[in-house]
């Protein structure tokens, strides 16, 4: 499938409309209880872009969270709901150079579903962490951390992504990293704690060239709950845990294996609405300024 045709586009809405469950009073969420979740080959890019509401980029100061989001499908557009901004042009997406009023499916990621960016920004608002959310996604469903390493189109696509923003004198104030369900299987070549340490210090290093001041979040997330006999991996979890270097802005964020409770997941992998809520509440106790400052991580 390459991009979104003017028929998928419909069929998007048809699914949309038939699916819708939800809606309350500070958006309107569509629960998609039967969501297509096999990977899109390329992001929805241009074609959606020209459907959504182009608005002038926020300025860059102390009250703009500007959100780099990568890693594999949790992180784009897979999850079974789909989200808008609910406060208009103070939560965007970034996506060439331009800003567009946020809402899912976005546009940088690929999948059909939602992502937990959105829901993010608004609670952001509403909490009155910041006047402004900027959100770029850059993740790819069913990418293995291999694919990020130095050298490879998707490490390629995280600087593209990254000095764009910087250009656009928006340089990311976080990192959103949210990868390790590709690795889960012990014979993945990635299984290993010193294979996945060394790839994602090479991930962070490509962040600090454009996000020198940035803070690089790692979202711990190792395994599918709905596997059968999956088990989170502890080998990925201690790689994940293990490259937190708060003297160089790296800091372990949301466990998003602990989100395995009955309907937090609409298949073995994603997340549904419930446990979306749950996932954005996590990164909400962490992002939420605590005297000027980003809160300290979950702790362990």
């Amino acid at each position: 499938m390459k991009f979104l045709t003017t028929v998928s586009i419909a069929s998007l809405a048809f699914t949309v409309v038939i699916f819708f469950t939800m809606r309350n009073e500070h958006h309107e969420t569509r629960d998609l209880l039967h969501l297509m979740a096999a990977p899109v080959e390329q992001p929805l890019g241009s074609d959606l872009a020209m459907r959504r509401q182009e608005v002038p980029c926020p300025s860059a100061r102390s009250r703009t969270m500007v959100l780099l989001a990568a890693g594999q499908s949790n992180a784009s557009n897979y999850g079974g709901f789909l989200n808008r901004s609910a406060h208009g042009a103070h939560v965007v997406e970034f996506y060439q150079n331009r800003c567009y009023v946020a809402e899912d499916p976005t546009i940088g990621g690929d999948g059909l579903g939602g992502s937990p960016w959105v829901d993010l920004g608004n609670r952001l608002i509403e909490t009155g962490s910041y006047d402004d959310v900027v959100i770029a996604v850059a993740a790819r469903g069913g990418s293995s951390i291999g694919e990020w390493r130095n050298g490879r189109s998707l490490n390629a696509h995280l600087s593209d992504v990254g000095f764009s923003l910087l250009k656009s004198e928006l340089a990311p104030t976080i990192v959103a990293w949210v990868q390790g369900e590709a690795e889960r299987s012990t014979t993945a070549y990635y299984h290993d704690t010193e294979r996945y340490s060394s790839a994602l210090a090479e991930v962070i290093t490509t962040s600090k060239r454009f996000a020198a001041r940035s803070n690089f979040i790692i979202a711990i997330d190792s395994f599918c709950p709905l596997d059968p006999g999956g088990a989170p991996s502890q080998s990925i979890r201690h790689a994940q845990i293990a490259a937190a270097d708060s003297d160089h802005g790296v800091t372990v964020g949301p466990d998003l294996d602990s989100i395995n409770a009955p309907g937090d997941r609409y298949d073995i992998c994603h997340l549904s609405w419930q446990g979306s809520q749950k996932f954005v509440a996590q990164w909400v106790s962490i992002l939420a300024p605590v005297g000027g400052q980003a809160s300290d991580q979950i702790s362990r």
